[in-house]
């Protein structure tokens, strides 16, 4: 630690300078405007204002409607039956911007990881013991775009190795005669040389795989965004994720108009907040790394071999508001309820069952150790078949286990003015 202290105060001039700036923005897609390049909108309203066969002040105030609208309108959508009321669940969509910038001396210094997490707050979560037909459930993050899993294969190098050998052998012998006074002289030369050639080589590509781009739900409570690096490849700016929140509902009470009777449906929670933690990591060369030649005569540059210090910089925001209720609860009707009311019982909370008309078709939905569902009224009174699904446990050593009743299929046959009854006992299969 000390020496990269001393690093970071020679080269920035602070020993505990953060180079890392990391930022998340949060922005609910049904309170803020359509953010494009070009605003349809205002287009579609100068073709109303140029409507001569309305007034102006109906002109204008249709215009008003129509430029303030938001990105996003509320959605809400049927999630069960409950005594023959549909109940709707709330689906809120929040944009999140996850934004880095290093601010660094050298450009050999990069961003080599970053990571983003979401985490719903356990109190903003809730638990729903509180609602009918509903197991422990809680809010939670459905959905998500964009969905990327992208593994990389790249080469890190080549490892060649080579072996070469030489020798060679000589004989000679010269003899010179002549005929002068003298008389003949001779000459003898023997010479070993070794001469002899051998060579070998053998290349191979040094291949990895990485995981650079990963995003993903963990429980439901938590979502997360990983990107990695690689030496052809830099992270860091400005990523975009849009999540879809599911947030449950209980039915609040009775309101008669007119004769019509009606529920209300109030999200269990007025807001949902959450934690965001963000994690980069930027790598710091202080040695640059050289491939050398076999005599190491000549040199080139290569990033595998720099000597790095990895500093790691940590960031959490807190409380962050992910959604606020508009407190315009939806509400439901009983005008939409059926008279064949058949009454469920399990030895399950995580218990569902659907009932099903004569051709198979869903339709009403229940959960739970007691449910009550409503169907459609037949010539010959009240019919349908009630269905069991299976229920898998997650056990304590990492193991599952099915959970099923073994009647799984119930027929059930009544007058309207009655109601049926219904008891699944979920057993394991071992049993």
């Amino acid at each position: 630690m000390r020496e990269f202290r001393a690093f970071m105060a020679r080269k920035y001039g602070d020993p505990y300078y953060i180079p890392l700036v990391l930022q998340a923005t949060v922005q609910d897609r049904t309170t803020v405007p359509t953010f494009s390049p070009v605003d349809y909108r205002k287009h579609l309203a100068s073709v109303l204002l140029a409507d001569t066969a309305l007034s102006l002040p109906e002109r204008r105030r249709r215009f008003t409607i129509l430029v303030n609208q938001p990105d996003l309108h509320d959605s809400t959508t049927i999630h069960q039956y409950e005594e023959g009321i549909p109940a709707y669940r709330y689906f809120p969509r929040v944009s999140v911007d996850f934004s880095s910038s290093l601010r660094a001396a050298s450009p050999l210094d990069r961003i080599s990881f970053l990571l983003m997490v979401v985490q719903i707050q356990p109190s903003a979560a809730g638990n729903s013991s509180q609602l009918q037909n509903t197991a422990q459930e809680q809010i939670r993050f459905l959905n998500f775009s964009p969905k990327e899993a992208d593994f990389v294969d790249f080469t890190r190098g080549q490892f060649t190795q080579a072996f070469q050998a030489s020798a060679s052998a000589a004989f000679g012998a010269t003899t010179t005669e002549s005929g002068g006074s003298d008389g003949a002289t001779t000459q003898n030369s023997i010479g070993w040389t070794p001469s002899m050639t051998f060579s070998e080589s053998y290349v191979s590509n040094l291949a990895d795989a990485i995981e650079r781009r990963s995003t993903g739900l963990l429980d439901g409570q938590t979502f997360y965004a990983a990107f990695r690096s690689l030496r052809e490849v830099r992270i860091g700016g400005t990523y975009n994720f849009d999540l879809m929140l599911e947030v449950l509902s209980k039915k609040g009470e009775k309101i008669e108009s007119g004769g019509v009777v009606s529920h209300p449906w109030e999200p269990i929670a007025n807001e949902v907040r959450a934690d965001v933690y963000m994690i980069g990591v930027v790598r710091h060369v202080y040695d640059r790394g050289h491939l050398r030649s076999f005599w190491g005569l000549s040199k080139v540059p290569e990033s595998e071999n720099d000597d790095v210090y990895e500093q790691v910089v940590v960031k959490k925001i807190s409380d962050v508001v992910l959604w606020r209720s508009k407190e315009l609860d939806w509400v439901a009707s009983e005008d939409s309820a059926f008279r064949c009311v058949v009454e469920v019982f399990t030895n399950r909370p995580g218990a569902t069952f659907v009932a099903t008309d004569e051709g198979g078709d869903i339709v009403a939905v229940g959960g739970g150790t007691q449910g009550v569902l409503r169907v459609p009224e037949t010539v010959e009174g009240c019919s349908t078949t009630v269905r069991f699904i299976p229920v898998v446990q997650v056990l304590s050593s990492g193991s599952t286990l099915e959970l099923t009743v073994p009647d799984d299929e119930v027929q059930v046959r009544f007058a309207p003015e009655e109601r049926g009854k219904v008891l699944g006992i979920y057993q394991s299969q071992s049993q």
